[in-house]
């Protein structure tokens, strides 16, 4: 199949539309802090600092940040590791966890919203779609592998 056209025509969409991508992205995956108390909730409590900011997409500047203000708020607390005190494992605090759990709440609510309106057979589709994106992501597969930039239209700024 030649996916030239439906290239020109998501990258349109995209480039057209990129504010109101990245603000349903962030609605429904929160923000820096965010990310991180759910990353921590939900089952990653304890994790070092550096592993942190990789497995969420952060520079390690940015992970340092957002760690000091959590800290500040009390929902995290840092432990240095007897073996090596330059690494830093982080932990959730009880604050930090019914804090967490209220924003899970939220998103929740506004995962309900967008599937509500999306149907259900669509909302099905978009999960197997988006499953099978972190799937070709994660063998390490990058886009230029599979689509090398095209000559025409909206795909000569891809």
């Amino acid at each position: 199949m030649d996916y030239t056209k439906l290239i020109d025509e998501f990258l349109e969409m995209h480039f057209f539309n990129a504010r109101i991508f990245l603000d349903i992205f962030t609605k429904i995956s929160g923000k820096g802090e965010e990310r991180v108390l759910l990353y921590l909730w939900r089952g990653k409590d304890g994790v070092l600092s550096g592993e942190l900011a990789k497995e969420l997409g952060l520079t390690t500047g940015r992970t340092a940040n957002i760690l000091k203000a959590l800290e500040r708020k009390k929902y995290i607390s840092r432990n240095s590791r007897l073996k090596d005190r330059r690494k830093v494992s982080v932990f959730l605090t009880e604050k930090g966890k019914c804090y967490i759990e209220r924003v899970y709440q939220k998103i929740c609510s506004d995962h309900l919203e967008i599937f509500e309106y999306l149907g259900e057979k669509d909302s099905e589709e978009l999960v197997r779609i988006c499953k099978r994106l972190i799937a070709f992501q994660r063998k390490g597969k990058k886009a230029s592998d599979v689509c090398p930039r095209a000559t025409s239209g909206m795909a000569e700024m891809y």
